[in-house]
């Protein structure tokens, strides 16, 4: 069970993950994403208005792969900007969790733009590094990102020293339990706040994993909003006679 709150919307938000397999289901309420690692698609279930999606992995990949319109992305290249700056991690020892768990704190930070990411990782429940690419959006149809990495580190096994990421047959990494991301600028500053509450056995409810029957099936929402955008990018601009 893991609960977001987001500062933006004023929202808090419960979902059940179950993890089984090669294969990782959301629910949050009547919606259910439905992640196959073996059959590399993910499917998207809408109980409450008789939807579905199914969307190949390397259709996301292609998506996420858009960061904005393709006329900033030509613009910054010709611009040719340098890149951000890298990111800092720096242990903060034991803290208590959201779930009342003892975690280790680290703080990763950057500074242009400003922009901290708070972990909690927990020794106490032990996966594969695989599993915790997967569980912290680090694995494909999702790239490696500087800041991934060093969570994926922060959870290392201890001998390890932390920055070394690399997979040993039979080691365990920590759970990361708990993520605050918070954002500043001029105006404003956003936090994202993700805490696991709850670890344990259960099952998800089979019936929330079948498509109903007049289900009507529907573009996903990661592929139709690429599309959007690209189309918007194509309108003829304004100052053009």
């Amino acid at each position: 069970m893991r609960k977001v709150d987001d500062s933006i919307s004023g929202s808090s938000v419960t979902v059940d993950e179950y993890c089984a397999g090669n294969r990782i289901v959301t629910v949050r309420g009547m919606f259910v994403s439905i992640v196959d690692y073996d059959k590399q698609e993910l499917t998207e279930i809408d109980h409450t208005n008789g939807t579905y999606a199914v969307t190949r992995f390397d259709e996301i990949a292609k998506a996420r792969s858009h960061s904005g319109s393709p006329a900033a992305a030509a613009a910054l290249k010709k611009n040719d900007q340098p890149s951000e700056p890298k990111w800092k991690s720096t242990p903060l020892g034991a803290k208590a969790s959201t779930a009342g768990r003892s975690v280790e704190s680290v703080e990763i930070v950057r500074d242009h733009p400003k922009e901290k990411i708070d972990v909690g990782i927990d020794r106490q429940i032990a996966l594969s590094k695989e599993a915790i690419e997967v569980l912290i959006g680090a694995s494909y149809p999702n790239s490696h990102s500087e800041e991934l990495d060093l969570i994926l580190g922060a959870a290392a096994p201890a001998h390890s020293g932390r920055a070394n990421v690399a997979s040993v047959e039979g080691e365990s990494y920590g759970l990361p339990a708990e993520q605050t991301i918070t954002i500043e600028s001029d105006n404003a500053v956003i936090t994202l706040h993700s805490a696991i509450l709850a670890v344990n056995n259960d099952s998800v409810p089979p019936q929330l994993l079948m498509i109903d029957a007049h289900a009507k099936r529907v573009e996903s929402r990661i592929t139709r909003t690429t599309k959007e955008l690209e189309q918007l990018d194509q309108l003829p601009s304004a100052s053009k006679p």
